[in-house]
């Protein structure tokens, strides 16, 4: 309970968007609505939990690991322009991997990394569209990080 209570938490603190495309500067003192995931934080903690499928090199090495995606939600509440960002390895079994050497190891958690990449676009690409994020009442594309937790549980 304690470690779906931590990823929601996470979730909350790194999912506000990082910066409108449009010009926010310009207009901070005005009225603005961050886009949202159909019902809300909750629903999308859900989504992720019942969707998620776990790498099986991650699996059989049981290897934990996080992986932020980062998208913009246009005005429509389309998800685009998806990049993978600090997806890395933070923890392996160490009697999974003793028979690899230092570079082997490095490589494996590189492959992993690019499995949890891969996963958070399909998980991305699989979503709803969202309720766009809004300036003044005006629908604004508004970039936006997701972490994605890989963890056995």
């Amino acid at each position: 309970m304690s470690r779906i209570l931590y990823f929601v938490a996470m979730l909350f603190l790194t999912c506000l968007p990082a910066h409108s495309i449009n010009t926010w500067q310009e207009q901070q003192s005005d009225s603005i609505v961050s886009p949202e995931y159909p019902g809300g934080d909750k629903a999308l903690s859900k989504f992720l939990k019942k969707n998620l499928q776990y790498p099986e090199l991650m699996r059989q090495l049981e290897a934990q690991g996080e992986c932020y995606i980062e998208f913009v939600v246009n005005e429509t509440g389309e998800l685009v322009s998806l990049k993978a960002k600090d997806c890395r390895v933070t923890h392996i079994n160490p009697g999974s991997v003793a028979k690899y050497s230092d570079e082997e190891l490095k490589n494996i958690k590189k492959e992993c990394a690019k499995l949890m990449a891969k996963e958070g676009f399909r998980l991305v690409r699989k979503m709803k569209k969202w309720q766009p994020g809004s300036v003044n009442g005006k629908p604004v594309s508004v970039k936006f990080t997701l972490p994605i937790h890989f963890g056995l549980m």
